[in-house]
């Protein structure tokens, strides 16, 4: 598929070097497995991680056998895995045999930019003045109104997230 896309049953596709710089300049995360002919476990743990980094629809998952574009990256050894967010290179350390580890290690990274802690509590609030108080909180309702979730327990927070549906 030239589009990188994955296919009807989850396997990973295997892509050109052309394709990658396609991916990863039209796609916010994208794994890429580098592997050569000596990859065939980890090439199989991969596979088995799909079908649950499938489920993580942001996450384009690839394999590229191409020991250049590899060497563009740093990568002097194959197998290794490259996940790209937002064309910023992470290579991955662990251990390519563990699938939970490199499961858990993709999704954590594509997970980084979306999940956000704020607190409404400063030493400096008291000090501000209204006007600067009351330009925070619009700013902070627009950030509830473009939330897709926000979990809390403070009802002064919860109530404007209900009230625009968030």
């Amino acid at each position: 598929l030239f589009s990188g896309e994955i296919s009807g049953d989850h396997t990973v596709e295997v892509v050109t070097d052309a394709m990658l710089d396609r991916l990863i300049n039209t796609h916010p995360h994208v794994a890429a497995f580098f592997y050569d002919k000596h990859s065939h476990d980890a090439l199989e743990v991969l596979e088995t991680i799909d079908d649950d980094v499938y489920d993580h629809s942001q996450i384009k998952m690839v394999k590229i056998d191409d020991p250049d574009e590899a060497l563009e990256y740093g990568l002097h050894s194959l197998p290794a895995l490259v996940f790209f967010e937002h064309r910023m290179p992470n290579i991955y350390e662990g251990n390519l045999m563990e699938p939970n580890q490199v499961k858990t290690w993709i999704t954590d990274i594509a997970m980084e930019d979306k999940i956000e802690f704020i607190t409404h509590f400063s030493k400096e609030m008291k000090s501000q003045t209204s006007h600067k108080r009351m330009n925070e909180a619009k700013l902070l309702l627009d950030r509830y109104k473009k939330a897709k979730v926000v979990f809390t327990s403070l009802i002064h927070c919860a109530l404007p997230c209900v009230a625009m549906g968030t």
